[in-house]
């Protein structure tokens, strides 16, 4: 196994010859269920390279067929999905309508549309950004770092 960057090349071995290679892929992600492996294939993001087409000078070609046997010393290059998941709360200064505060609470009145936290689809903009900047810079009863 070799690993460029989120692309990692995978040499079917003696034990996994003529095996599925969603599961040949899963046995050697053992951190990857055999759905995952097989949401990978079906997505086009797995090539192979057989030893014949290796051999002719060939370049991979991409599988989406979960139950395709591999032999051994087929080569699999595989795309993993790189995870842009953000690590840390942002702190954005946003409008805030706050109703109340003391040390222990804050209330306000969500605007419509905000949301509430980072998610899928919206990792900033949220009321917790909003709340990150205001406990940080502006709040009477902040900590000063959030």
């Amino acid at each position: 196994t070799s690993d460029l960057g989120g692309l990692k090349e995978y040499e079917v071995s003696e034990e996994l010859h003529n095996q599925r290679i969603d599961a040949i892929l899963s046995a050697m992600e053992p951190d990857m269920s055999r759905s995952v492996c097989g949401s990978l294939i079906s997505d086009g993001k797995v090539a192979i390279l057989t030893p014949e087409n290796n051999a002719a000078g060939q370049k991979p070609t991409v599988t989406t067929r979960k139950s395709l046997k591999l032999e051994q010393g087929t080569m699999m290059h595989v795309k993993h999905a790189v995870d842009e998941t953000p690590t840390e709360i942002v702190a954005q200064n946003l409008p805030l309508n706050i109703l109340y505060e003391d040390e222990c609470m804050i209330v306000l009145n969500k605007a419509a549309g905000m949301v509430v936290h980072p998610a899928v689809g919206n990792w900033d903009g949220t009321v917790v950004n909003a709340l990150a900047y205001y406990l940080a810079n502006e709040s009477p009863f902040g900590s000063g770092e959030f």
